[in-house]
C-alpha cells in the first residue's frame, strides 16, 4: 500500500519542482520603470523609478495658481498633494506599475508610468 502511494507523490513532487525550476529560469529581466508627466497634454517631466529619483519632488503650477506636488520615494510615485477641490489624484497614492496611471482632471495633470526596454537611463526635466 505504502508503494502505491510512493510512485504518485515522487511524480507530483518532480512534476512541482520541473514547473519551479521552468519559472525561476524563464523569469524575464527586471524591467526598468520611468513615471512621465503630462500637463494638459504636454511631457513636463520624466523620473526615473530605479531608485536614482528617491526623494525627488516637482511642484507642477498651472492656471489660476493650482499647484501639484509630485513625490518620487525609491521606486514609486504619488501626487503628494494638490490644490484642486476633490483631491482624487492625492488619494490614488503610490504607484509603481504600468497601466495605473496618476490623473489630476481638474489640472491636466497625468502621470502615466511606462517601461524602458532599450536600457536607457530616464531624463528629469
Amino acid at each position: 500500500m505504502i508503494k502505491k502511494l510512493l510512485i504518485p507523490i515522487g511524480i507530483t513532487a518532480a512534476a512541482a519542482l520541473g514547473c519551479a525550476a521552468a519559472i525561476i529560469i524563464g523569469k524575464p529581466p527586471a524591467q526598468s520603470y520611468t513615471a512621465y508627466v503630462y500637463q494638459n497634454g504636454k511631457e513636463i517631466a520624466r523620473l526615473p523609478l530605479d531608485g536614482s529619483a528617491d526623494g525627488k519632488t516637482i511642484t507642477v503650477t498651472g492656471e489660476d495658481g493650482a499647484e501639484n506636488i509630485i513625490e518620487v520615494t525609491g521606486k514609486k510615485v504619488q501626487m503628494k498633494s494638490a490644490s484642486c477641490p476633490d483631491q482624487l489624484c492625492v488619494k490614488m497614492g503610490w504607484r509603481d506599475r504600468p497601466n495605473s496611471p496618476i490623473v489630476c482632471l481638474p489640472h491636466k495633470i497625468v502621470i502615466d508610468i511606462k517601461g524602458t526596454s532599450d536600457g536607457t537611463d530616464a531624463e528629469i526635466n
